[in-house]
């Protein structure tokens, strides 16, 4: 019996658009302001595109048009707020919740209901939001460490998943190989920059933290495991997804963590560099 039913291209497409994107990240955040914007709006877009198919969205361009003009806006409040404190993504995370409340009446009722459409679609809004704080990290003292230790570590933890073990061993493996490349990555951006060099044991502890939320979110939506229950639908169950496109799917679990590591990222930067 095998114990992974993911195909090859599926497992190789995930690994191939998180390490771009990270590397987006990484690079873009050393290269300058001028070049990292640009990589987050990429991500951005790629988890506005990525989301409906993943959560089983019965309005994808709706959901697509949503996530995507959240995020944007997501972005244009980083970038032009003065401040880091990112308040302005908790008033557009309400905003959200109040256009999928309007969207939903006037798309009308579905099967699934109408809490578990609204929790489908403020899931991809919070998600969206959370990456729009890789923006806000820039702007720490740690300036491109944090992004290139948290980016870097973020797709070690993924690659860790997508071993063909049970998730029993692939989890702890996702939090080791986070720590490691973590542990690794802040001694060479240290020795390349020591002005902006975060501690080993922040960096380390970012890896392994970031290697739990890969875990989570593997475990949560890359598993896929057909059963009666989920083919009746719900959040994070991917058995037959209908209509849903190989490359959407997959361009939503590769980027939904590293989206979500930007919010861990920024507050780890916050709490422990300043």
């Amino acid at each position: 019996m095998p114990i992974r039913q993911d195909g090859g291209v599926r497992v190789w497409l995930r690994i191939v658009i998180a390490v771009l994107l990270a590397a987006a990240l990484a690079v873009s955040s050393w290269a300058g302001d001028a070049f990292f914007l640009p990589a987050c709006v990429l991500l951005v877009l790629c988890v506005a595109v990525g989301w409906p198919s993943l959560a089983e969205s019965r309005h994808p361009k709706t959901t697509v048009g949503m996530v995507a003009v959240i995020g944007l806006l997501g972005l244009a409040s980083v970038r032009l707020t003065p401040s880091t404190t990112l308040i302005w993504l908790s008033v557009l995370a309400a905003l959200g919740l109040l256009a999928t409340f309007v969207a939903q009446l006037v798309l009308g009722p579905s099967e699934r209901g109408l809490t578990v459409l609204i929790a489908s679609q403020m899931t991809g809004i919070v998600i969206v939001l959370a990456g729009c704080a890789w923006l806000a990290g820039v702007e720490t003292p740690a300036r491109s460490a944090g992004v290139i230790v948290g980016a870097v570590a973020t797709a070690f933890a993924l690659a860790a998943t997508m071993v063909p073990w049970p998730a029993v061993y692939t989890s702890p493996l996702a939090v080791l190989a986070g720590a490691a490349s973590a542990a690794g990555t802040t001694e060479i951006a240290g020795a390349a920059d020591s002005g902006t060099a975060i501690p080993l044991w922040v960096g380390i502890v970012l890896g392994a933290v970031l290697g739990v939320l890969v875990a989570a979110v593997h475990r949560l939506f890359g598993m896929n495991r057909p059963t009666k229950r989920s083919a009746r639908g719900g959040l994070g169950r991917r058995s037959h997804r209908a209509g849903s496109s190989l490359v959407t799917v997959e361009l939503g679990l590769g980027s939904v963590p590293i989206a979500l590591g930007g919010a861990l990222v920024y507050i780890t930067e916050r709490l422990f560099i300043g």
